[in-house]
């Protein structure tokens, strides 16, 4: 019996990284009115973002979807482990789950991984991991779902207009934080997006995720990544001096896609990682 693992794409993996890992990867749909846009087509999506004058839509992964592969994963025998993106950030939990549901299996499990993006992708790719080594699919979800409040991650927001464009935050904190040049600090909590830091400039922003790196203690016997929307100098900002200061190098560079795109906007810099 073989443990099959299922993602959607706010994980950010490539079609090629998926196959290398042997993740099913399930796409989080955008649309800029009627038309959707491919899902790892970064350069050409923020293009098209930066010109719109308003936010493109996004489409969860839908019930059937999901069980038309729990169907897959059945009828050769298998189990399956679904990670998703955070129940808080999209309904793509809820649809997973109602596709359990309807089949009434035991042999699928369901993880929120309660974050999004390269956050997200650790915990994937940790099943994975455990997978392999030949451990039991309920022992990995159990451990997924204890191992997620291990998980940090913190981005630089370079340009407010999008989470001012999707409700995140009000006209007037957009205006003044306008005028100061001030770029937030945002991580993940309970789930959901919460500001921690305010700086001016870029710069300033990303030197502050690396003092709060600081005050966590980072397990580097797993990885982690840096990532980037749009601009890849942007991870620069924070692949070189974490490197420097703990010499140990990020798992990856990894490109923030459409789904999440559309409201972190271009420019952001971020990091995720466990801690010990």
């Amino acid at each position: 019996m073989a443990i099959r693992i299922i993602a959607d794409s706010t994980c950010d993996m490539t079609a090629a990284e998926a196959a290398a890992w042997g993740v099913t990867v399930l796409t989080v749909r955008t649309f800029f009115g009627d038309e959707e846009f491919p899902a790892e087509d970064n350069v050409h999506f923020f293009e098209k973002l930066k010109a719109s004058k308003t936010l493109p839509h996004t489409s969860q992964v839908n019930p059937f979807t999901f069980e038309e592969e729990y169907k897959k994963i059945l009828a050769a025998g298998d189990e399956g482990i679904v990670v998703t993106i955070s129940g808080e950030l999209s309904g793509t939990y809820r649809s997973a789950v109602t596709a359990k549901e309807a089949l009434g299996t035991d042999k699928i499990f369901v993880v929120d991984s309660r974050h999004a993006i390269f956050a997200h992708r650790l915990l994937v790719e940790h099943a994975v991991r455990q997978a392999r080594a030949g451990r039991q699919a309920a022992e990995i979800a159990a451990e997924l779902e204890a191992l997620r409040e291990k998980v940090r991650f913190y981005a630089a927001v370079e340009d407010l207009t999008y989470l001012r464009k999707g409700g995140r935050i009000n006209a007037l904190e957009f205006t003044i934080a306008n005028l100061l040049a001030i770029k937030p600090v945002v991580t993940l909590r309970d789930g959901c997006i919460r500001p921690c830091a305010k700086k001016v400039g870029i710069r300033k922003a990303a030197q502050a995720i690396v003092e709060l790196t600081e005050k966590d203690e980072i397990d580097f016997s797993k990885p982690y990544y840096i990532g980037y929307s749009a601009d890849p100098s942007r991870a620069e900002l924070l692949r070189e001096p974490i490197e420097k200061k703990y010499g140990v190098r990020a798992a990856g560079v990894v490109p923030v896609g459409p789904a999440v795109g559309t409201y972190t906007g271009p420019g952001c810099a971020g990091i995720a990682y466990f801690m010990k």
